[in-house]
């Protein structure tokens, strides 16, 4: 019998915090604030004494009184409190990606515990080459693979990416190197466990990666020279005029005029580890077609010579940062 997983993404707010002193209480007003959920979801509306409090940033303020930093968040069965900072944060620099944080010396980490939003700072987390993949819980630096603040042991930095068959519906986090499937942070050893998953990662064809994003060609002038198939798609195409306008009339693309390769370092975002995507050999000037949906996370380029007989495709899903 198969195990059925829900993963369900705790509710987070756009600043951070550490917990372990005691916390100062927010006074009361007419609003239940007891219940955690709705508490973090209206927090931004809650009234505070600027004669006590000085706003700082987000939810960070500054207690008139002791000229200490704290962080307005919200504790379960008891409503909106104040938590002082521990670790120091340079608020000019201090930026949100997804589930972490930085400012320009640090890197954090925060989720959403009884206490309220807690923050862990990574001190074996190098800043300067600190990435996320997305809005999700994975990051990685030049040293390790981190997954909810925690590094996964072992984990390969150069092939590790996250997998996400199941965008539309609550689905586990998980992600994949060249040597394992990871569930959270663990190894997964049974792909049959999450439904999908084995057929999700069966490996497909340069042309049946084509034919699910445009649908089958109506010529036979279609070749695909190389790609590459994982959570985005990359494709080399060796095509035809009447091909590349059934494509182009698929989606409504966005085009301008032709890019110029002078004009152009040939740098593809997401492209590093693929040395054969390289539209800059196209040509002299290269028209340049891309689509995205309003309610998508999907952008879709294409790169075409002049005469529309080579195109590069990337098919890409917009979590990473």
């Amino acid at each position: 019998m198969k195990r059925f997983i829900i993963y369900l993404l705790p509710a987070l707010l756009g600043a951070f915090y550490s917990l372990g002193q005691s916390s100062i209480s927010v006074e009361p007003d007419l609003v239940n604030w007891k219940n955690q959920k709705q508490c973090f979801e209206t927090i931004q509306k809650y009234h505070v004494d600027t004669i006590k409090w000085e706003s700082i940033k987000l939810n960070f303020y500054k207690n008139i009184t002791d000229g200490k930093f704290y962080y307005l968040t919200c504790e379960a069965d008891s409503g909106p409190v104040f938590y002082p900072l521990i670790d120091t944060i340079d608020f000019n620099s201090y930026i949100v990606y997804g589930e972490y944080a930085v400012d320009k010396h640090s890197v954090f980490y925060f989720n959403s515990v009884s206490e309220g939003i807690k923050i862990t700072k990574l001190d074996a987390c190098d800043r300067l080459t600190f990435k996320i993949f997305g809005s999700t819980q994975y990051a990685k630096d030049k040293r390790f693979i981190y997954w909810n603040g925690q590094i996964i042991k072992n984990a390969d930095l150069e092939s590790f990416s996250v997998i996400d068959f199941n965008p539309d519906h609550f689905s586990p986090p998980l992600a994949m190197d060249k040597n394992h499937i990871y569930l959270w942070d663990q190894v997964l050893t049974d792909t049959s466990e999450i439904e999908g998953l084995e057929r999700f990662l069966r490996s497909k064809t340069g042309l049946e990666i084509y034919n699910s994003i445009f649908g089958c060609s109506q010529t036979d002038c279609v070749q695909v020279l190389n790609y590459k198939d994982q959570i985005d798609f990359w494709l080399y195409v060796e095509t035809c005029p009447r091909e590349l306008d059934r494509i182009l009339s698929k989606y409504p693309f966005r085009f301008d005029e032709p890019l110029s390769s002078e004009d152009w370092d040939g740098n593809v975002p997401g492209a590093d580890s693929l040395n054969w995507f390289t539209p800059m050999i196209l040509g002299t000037d290269i028209m340049v077609y891309e689509f995205s949906p309003d309610d998508s996370k999907d952008i879709l380029t294409i790169w075409s010579n002049m005469d529309k007989t080579k195109i590069f495709i990337r098919k890409f899903h917009t979590k990473i940062k």
